[in-house]
């Protein structure tokens, strides 16, 4: 059980912590991880920033063998599986070209489980590790009954149909085996496992993806549950992974107030599988934080995540925030003037202290295809890249380089 394994180390390490990960067989540098954003968490002095995809893509200018487009007064740029064979670096990073530093998390997904696609993120992943920053993984599986994509709503009960038994099982369980074997292979230069934080089915309380609530597929809270608790056990005890947190987020827009009432979507808690399969509580929010009249709704949410992660013995998190499109040009302070600042209450709030009890905060990839992009953080010469340097240089923010000094893969 977690909590035997929890008493062990209590023991050992003089009861710094009270609880261990949902996979009693974790691999140390796996529990390390999760010790260590626990004490992360408990500091409200220190909260961590990443950013998805963060050496995949962005638009701070690029060069060959990366791929780029032209946006006018600046150039974007994507790795790409070139570079990977020519054991090519990772240099570009927007987050890094602003600050000087890379993001303390990156992430990327496991879509599909294609081994082009699976060998890229594999390639920046070890690189990531190498240089001390926490990966996660998210998955936005196409429609496995429709194989359209994630926003995809036809078919009935798809979560049910995915569960042992049902039509859809056989397919669901083909794309784990691929994902199992790639958490099996993703080792760093000394043949170590490199722990991932893994956040499935999330957004889930939110109608968008066809495995969420309130949407023609009316899957159900308790679909939610049994999918999230088979997917757990499938990857720890059938196939043995022993590399993962295992992450809940779901949107904004519950109760603020009360995780367990509805508000414009469903009830944060509604499809939460239980504490034996949850590590990492986290919250999703771009909703509330986009207007200033609601960011009282965010902190007053957030806090609220993190009161029930302490006294569920989890880890709190911001799991996804940002601003979409092209909605950062317009409001080129947001980082620290609507995020930071609410979080500490030092403006458009009143403080509420929990709210700054977290493990980290995690925005969305910047994104550009041949004629629009998706930006979430400022690039070099965007209109708030300064703003975003003082959002860096904030005494409570931590990005790669505190990542890398203080190990988090050691106790």
């Amino acid at each position: 059980m977690a909590w035997e394994n929890g008493l062990l180390l209590c023991i050992a390490y003089g009861c710094l912590v009270s609880s261990a990960p949902v996979d009693q067989h974790a691999t140390p540098e796996t529990s390390a991880l999760y010790y260590n954003l626990r004490n992360l968490a408990k500091d409200p002095a220190r909260i961590m920033f990443g950013q998805h995809k963060a050496t995949l893509s962005g638009a701070s200018g690029g060069h060959a063998p990366y791929r780029t487009h032209t946006h006018g007064a600046f150039t974007s740029w994507e790795f790409t599986n070139t570079q990977v064979h020519l054991h090519g670096e990772d240099e570009l990073c927007d987050v890094k070209e602003v600050t000087g530093q890379y993001p303390a998390l990156t992430g990327f997904d496991f879509y599909e489980v294609t081994s082009d696609w699976m060998e890229l993120v594999g390639y920046l992943t070890k690189k990531a590790h190498a240089r001390g920053m926490i990966v996660t993984m998210s998955w936005h599986m196409k429609n496995p009954f429709s194989h359209g994509n994630a926003w995809n709503h036809t078919g009935t009960h798809i979560l049910q149909q995915m569960l042992p038994g049902g039509n859809l099982n056989h397919g669901y369980t083909q794309l784990m085996d691929k994902a199992a074997a790639y958490l099996h292979n993703l080792k760093d230069d000394d043949g170590k496992l490199i722990p991932v934080i893994f956040r499935p089915f999330h957004e889930s309380n939110g109608g968008w993806f066809w495995w969420g609530l309130g949407n023609p597929v009316s899957n159900t809270g308790d679909d939610l549950k049994h999918i999230f608790q088979y997917t757990v056990k499938y990857f720890r005890d059938v196939k043995g992974v022993h590399n993962v947190l295992w992450a809940y987020s779901p949107n904004a827009g519950f109760n603020s107030h009360d995780l367990y009432s509805s508000g414009q979507y469903h009830a944060y808690m509604d499809g939460y599988p239980g504490d034996d399969y949850v590590d990492i509580l986290g919250l999703d929010d771009y909703l509330y934080v986009s207007k200033q009249e609601n960011l009282q709704k965010f902190v007053d949410g957030l806090g609220k995540l993190v009161e029930e992660a302490e006294k569920r013995y989890k880890i709190p998190a911001l799991t996804e925030i940002g601003l979409s499109k092209d909605r950062l040009n317009s409001n080129p302070n947001w980082w620290a003037d609507y995020v930071l600042a609410s979080i500490k209450g030092t403006k458009h709030t009143t403080k509420v202290a929990a709210a700054q009890r977290i493990a980290f905060m995690y925005t969305w990839t910047n994104i550009c295809g041949v004629h629009d992009c998706d930006i979430y953080t400022p690039y070099k010469g965007h209109q708030g890249d300064h703003y975003f340097v003082d959002f860096f240089k904030d005494p409570i923010m931590r990005f790669a380089d505190y990542t890398k000094q203080h190990n988090m893969y050691r106790h």
